[in-house]
């Protein structure tokens, strides 16, 4: 670089496991972006810490002395050692390349305002918030570590969400399409863990989310709050949640229906089982047109089609329109000893139903918080208004993931699938509270 001359570097961490802190000699570092999001403004820092997934756009702006100027990794610890293990255990920084001011001087100056996407990330307001829930990164286990190989003997961590380890067959978490939702994204680690409590990047596909805040432990057993962006938040797509602390998150879904995961973004720890499913339903009514003489089908548009209606010849005695609408929760509790397999809709028609109507579902074989059910008790029930009824449903057939049921009735419309509970999770569910009831 020429002295005084400004530089933008893409910074990215394609590492898969450590959390590194970095910074240049002699030199401020000025963050542009994060995770190819333009910041609000730019901040200066005397060093910066990124890890597994993350990116930031730097402004370096070469000191105006001629000189060699080494850009360093910096030991970061955790626990018991170092996760910085290169050269050895015992090493304080490493320089990763030297940046040379030379040649004649190019004066340059920063620049006083950035181009952040305000059109198209606005700020998500608290008025806005439908949902919070509560993301629990967990390890249990430890690491024995011999010091005098040196080498790691044993391991016998286990890696959860919630709980609960990774399965293709389970969506962990159902959110709204155009919602917008808070979420906590919290660090622990098993008592008596003292080797390797590193941070968890947290990391969501398809869509970005605004950093709100970064409880950092201070050691005394409370927290240091960090406000990013003087506490307006700061768009990202990958946060590294403190070991022992936790992230709160405001995130805003988009666009894009269908199934992506969240996970670690320490690959290890995501192929162990820390990796869930989300799923983003479009809440919009699907409509048909059902027919006297020809009757028709109403089919859900969720991926995995939660939900066909067969209506006969007859079924009404004119041409109306039945309108489904997917519910993200039940409209009254369970009765005692039953547990919600979450296919909860409602059912609207302009005209009376006239004999038995067919009714297809595919229900998850697999529950959201790791209850267990007995799949030979799963049933269709419709609302009274007051609970949960089988009457007027008569249950045809009963496979794998498929119930199918004849209703003559709508009656309020109201309907979930639901079955005997035979265990619950291993731990209470976390938190997750409704701030507006969605129909």
């Amino acid at each position: 670089m020429r002295p005084g001359e400004v530089q933008r570097w893409r910074f990215a961490f394609m590492g898969h496991l450590q959390t590194y802190r970095f910074a240049l000699k002699d030199h401020q570092i000025h963050i542009a972006a994060y995770d190819g999001i333009t910041a609000d403004e730019l901040v200066a820092h005397d060093e910066f810490i990124i890890g597994p997934g993350s990116r930031v756009d730097l402004l370096i702006k070469a000191s105006d002395k001629p000189g060699t100027y080494p850009f360093k990794m910096l030991k970061e610890q955790f626990g018991e050692f170092p996760l910085f293990v290169t050269p050895n255990f015992f090493v304080e920084e490493l320089p990763a390349f030297n940046v040379v001011v030379e040649g004649e001087p190019l004066p340059m100056k920063l620049p006083p305002h950035l181009n952040p996407p305000k059109k198209r990330l606005p700020y998500i307001t608290a008025k806005e918030i439908t949902r919070r829930r509560e993301i629990v990164f967990k390890v249990t286990g430890d690491v024995i570590f011999d010091w005098a190989i040196p080498a790691f003997v044993e391991d016998t961590r286990e890696f959860f969400i919630n709980n609960l380890k990774f399965s293709a067959n389970r969506i962990n978490e159902t959110v709204l399409l155009g919602a917008a939702e808070e979420w906590t994204i919290v660090n622990i680690h098993e008592a008596g863990n003292k080797a390797l409590q590193i941070n968890h990047p947290f990391h969501i596909h398809v869509n970005w989310f605004q950093v709100m805040e970064v409880h950092h432990p201070d050691g005394k057993g409370g927290f240091k709050v960090e406000y990013p962006n003087d506490g307006h938040g700061l768009w990202m797509d990958n946060i590294d949640v403190p070991h022992g602390g936790k992230a709160v998150i405001r995130i805003r879904f988009e666009k894009f229906p269908g199934i992506f995961p969240l996970h670690c973004h320490v690959l290890a720890h995501e192929d162990e089982g820390m990796m869930h499913l989300v799923e983003a339903v479009d809440p919009a009514p699907v409509k048909a047109k059902i027919t006297k003489a020809a009757g028709g089908v109403l089919v859900s548009t969720d991926l995995s089609k939660r939900v066909r209606v067969d209506f006969k010849p007859g079924n009404y005695g004119r041409t109306t329109e039945v309108a489904y609408h997917y519910l993200l929760d039940l409209k009254h509790k369970p009765g005692h000893g039953l547990v919600g397999l979450e296919r909860y809709f409602r059912l609207q028609s302009k005209a009376a139903l006239s004999g038995k109507a067919s009714i297809t579902i595919n229900f998850p074989l697999e529950l959201a918080h790791g209850e267990v059910y007995d799949p030979q008790t799963v049933k269709l029930y419709r609302s009274t208004g007051k609970g949960w009824t089988t009457d007027g449903i008569t249950q045809v057939s009963l496979k794998s993931g498929v119930l199918v049921s004849s209703v003559k009735t709508f009656g309020n419309g109201y309907f979930a699938v639901m079955a005997t509970m035979v265990s619950g999770p291993v731990t209470p569910i976390p938190g997750a509270s409704l701030l507006a009831h969605v129909m």
